[in-house]
């Protein structure tokens, strides 16, 4: 996937409205010519020009404060077309830039209340009900897991693998065909398969190795989202056997395979601007939840717009993830990563809440998904509402050491588990956004630690290179149509 062109970062300057007064008309000045009646009329013109220059400063305060209180409002070229409406014209402008530079970092509130100072547009009380009642009824559904006509359950003599485009550099990785199902399956590495990365890996005979760690990452990854109820929200994995031939002619006999279903449908990544600006004010308030809180608790740090899928078979659901592999793991996916030392910690980057890589990338180069930002989905100082299946499984994982939990579920290292048990412990002590700003802090921590960073005045990608940690931005929810509480 190539990367974003970078735009002009924005700034919100309040101009105070020009205040200039004019001298009074000419029979005005010389209205009183003699006497007494010359002193009174000066009285009088005085006594006017204090009240005009009063009335003045009122209004000028009064739009400073309205644009204080409202800053997208004030006037940035990025924002707002002729007529105060985002334009695409000007939001191709702003990304045709190639190198802009670096924004300072400002001041963190304290609180969500410190911006949100009112209900984000078409966020209603009711709405808000209406949508814990909807979220609370998703993750009490149940799962067909065992479906015998489901890919997980079967085991194909035989796969048919085809390429997919933009998953050949980090690891081999095919859509594969078997009794007219199709999912995707990656490897580890594969002998002989010339990828960028892992070949070493596979030609010294670290194969089994690094196989048995990917196996353990991928299925302790979906032991943790089904404990919890994510199963409607992401797509399967599993791992198997594979037999087939490569489409560059390479035999695999058997080697374990990493599995996912396959997600049909449109990626928002796809989309032109306007589609994604009526998709993302479609997604219904309790999916915006329902996502915040699964890319936090399992630590998701990839969720870019590419890793969405809007489902063609499930008109009914607005989004379904895929390849979830980075989970609980540091951007640590397959082999190549869990087996090589590494930071760690756990930081969480989605675009479904602030102060990570992909919620700054959607500010700045893809602008019609900033809906989804949770923020624009709830109540002025409330917080999302935690459903009795998932605040359950906190409260499991919370009262659980990380050596039990590593040890129940598989984790590959117990740092993963001691990360997952403190991700819960937040969220039941802080609420989501305590929680979200503690592990934002240790993430800006861990940026300013390291030596090589560059001073802000200096250009955007190599100041933010290797750093998931973004600071604070404001929501931006009124540019867009009400987000509904459901379908």
């Amino acid at each position: 996937m190539g990367r974003a062109k970078s735009a002009e970062p924005r700034y919100y300057t309040f101009v105070p409205v020009a205040s200039g007064v004019g001298s009074p008309p000419a029979q005005q000045r010389n209205c009183c010519r003699s006497g007494s009646q010359r002193v009174g009329a000066q009285r009088v013109c005085s006594i006017l020009l204090v009240l005009l220059l009063a009335v003045l400063v009122c209004l000028y305060k009064a739009d400073l404060l309205l644009a204080l209180h409202n800053p997208s409002k004030a006037s940035d070229p990025l924002q707002q077309g002729a007529e105060g409406q985002i334009t695409d014209s000007l939001l191709e402008a702003a990304e045709s830039e190639a190198v802009a530079p670096a924004p300072p970092v400002p001041p963190a509130p304290s609180n969500v209340r410190d911006w949100q100072l009112a209900w984000p547009p078409g966020v209603t009380p009711e709405g808000v009900a209406e949508a814990t009642r909807r979220l609370e009824a998703l993750t009490q559904r149940t799962l067909h897991l065992d479906d015998p006509e489901q890919p997980w359950n079967q085991q194909p003599s035989r796969f048919e693998l085809q390429s997919v485009d933009g998953h050949v550099r980090h690891n081999p990785s095919f859509k594969a065909t078997a009794n007219n199902q199709t999912m995707f399956v990656k490897f580890p590495c594969i002998r002989g398969h010339h990828d960028l990365d892992n070949t070493l890996m596979c030609e010294r005979g670290q194969l089994q190795n690094a196989t048995a760690a990917s196996k353990r990452h991928t299925e302790s990854i979906q032991r943790v989202s089904d404990y919890c109820g994510f199963g409607h929200i992401r797509t399967r994995s599993w791992t198997a056997p594979v037999h087939g031939t490569t489409p560059q002619g390479i035999e695999v006999n058997g080697q374990l395979g990493m599995f996912a279903e396959w997600a049909r449908g449109t990626n928002p990544e796809s989309m032109g601007k306007e589609a994604k600006r009526v998709w993302a004010n479609s997604v219904p308030i309790e999916w915006v939840w329902y996502a915040a809180v699964h890319d936090f608790i399992m630590c998701e740090s990839d969720r870019h717009q590419g890793n969405l899928v809007i489902p063609d078979d499930h008109p009914e659901q607005p989004f379904v993830f895929i390849d979830n592999d980075h989970e609980l793991s540091n951007r640590r996916s397959l082999a190549a990563d869990l087996l090589t030392p590494r930071d760690p910690s756990c930081i969480p980057s989605s675009l479904f809440f602030p102060m990570n890589l992909e919620s700054w990338r959607v500010h700045h180069y893809h602008l019609p998904l900033m809906k989804l930002d949770y923020r624009c989905s709830t109540a002025p100082g409330q917080d999302i509402p935690l459903p009795s299946r998932i605040r359950a499984c906190l409260q499991v994982f919370a009262a659980t050491s990380a050596a039990e939990l590593q040890r129940n579920f598989d984790i590959v290292l117990l740092e993963f588990a001691e990360g997952l048990r403190q991700r819960a412990q937040d969220l039941l002590e802080l609420g989501f956004w305590g929680a979200l700003e503690k592990t934002a802090s240790q993430g800006e921590a861990g940026f300013w630690a390291d030596p090589s960073r560059l001073p802000f005045e200096d250009t955007m990608f190599p100041h933010w290179r290797g750093s998931i940690w973004r600071p604070l931005e404001a929501p931006f929810c009124d540019w867009l149509e009400p987000i509904p509480a459901g379908r």
